[in-house]
């Protein structure tokens, strides 16, 4: 793998290997598990939702 990360020019084996290496990983199965879990924004559908987000620490923020 240090060879082809030297080498500019990827099979599409080494591609689908490196890949496979990945999400094998243990360090990619934990951040898998801890970003799959849902949020607030999540169960109400608006986890991309930037305005969202925005009111939502605006209210929470709020000193009155």
């Amino acid at each position: 793998m240090e060879e082809a990360a030297h080498n500019a020019t990827y099979s599409e084996t080494e591609i689908k290997g490196d890949i496979l290496r990945m999400y094998s990983s243990s360090i990619y199965q934990k951040l898998n598990e801890y970003y799959r879990k849902e949020d607030i924004f999540s169960i109400i559908n608006k986890s991309r939702d930037e305005n969202t987000h925005s009111d939502f620490l605006a209210w929470l923020f709020d000193s009155h």
